[in-house]
């Protein structure tokens, strides 16, 4: 590559920095819900990641959408598996969050932070919120990531139901003080 090839490079990457830069700090600003995911390797081990990335796709029937960096173990495991497991976490388990973001090398001292039933998908938190069971529809791979979509063959309320759910806001997890007088579809 010449000199003047290596500067035109530097230069028309400069703006994709800074574009990926203020699109971090804005989606930041999005509070979103934070879960762990679980999935079983090929070996039948099981894998986990703190998560806020996912979405509804449909009620009819219920499907949902996660993505998954694309050097995780967590998302090997739901490529080899087709399934995996979503735990939406309470108020009070910021620690269970904390230990399925680190870089863990061993994925099964994760798992003992708390209380987990094994599943065929993956692993069930059963002081969470709820959990969703899904069996893997599609995968798609988007740049660094790889989108999940996964058909809800089960769902149930966890031992905190109803309680609050903890929440991703500015790269910091907190929970959600106030509520409004009024719900979406009234």
């Amino acid at each position: 590559m010449t000199d003047a090839s290596l500067l035109e490079s530097e230069i028309s990457s400069e703006p994709e920095v800074e574009l990926a830069t203020t699109a971090r700090a804005i989606l930041g600003n999005l509070p979103t819900g934070v879960m762990v995911l679980t999935s079983r390797g090929a070996s039948g081990k099981a894998y986990g990641a703190t998560v806020n990335s996912f979405a509804s796709v449909t009620l009819d029937p219920p499907t949902l959408l996660i993505s998954l960096v694309s050097t995780s173990r967590t998302r090997q495991a739901v490529s080899e598996s087709g399934a995996f497991v979503l735990n939406i976490l309470s108020a009070d388990q910021i620690e269970i969050a904390k230990a399925f973001a680190g870089s863990e090398s061993d994925h099964t001292r994760r798992f003992e932070t708390a209380t987990w039933q094994d599943v065929e998908e993956g692993a069930v938190l059963s002081s969470a919120v709820a959990s969703f069971r899904c069996r893997t529809l599609h995968s798609i791979r988007v740049a660094t990531h790889r989108l999940y979509v996964g058909e809800v063959v089960d769902a149930a309320w966890g031992d905190a139901a109803p309680g609050e759910p903890l929440v991703s806001y500015r790269r910091s997890l907190f929970v959600p003080s106030e509520r409004a007088d009024w719900s979406i579809g009234q």
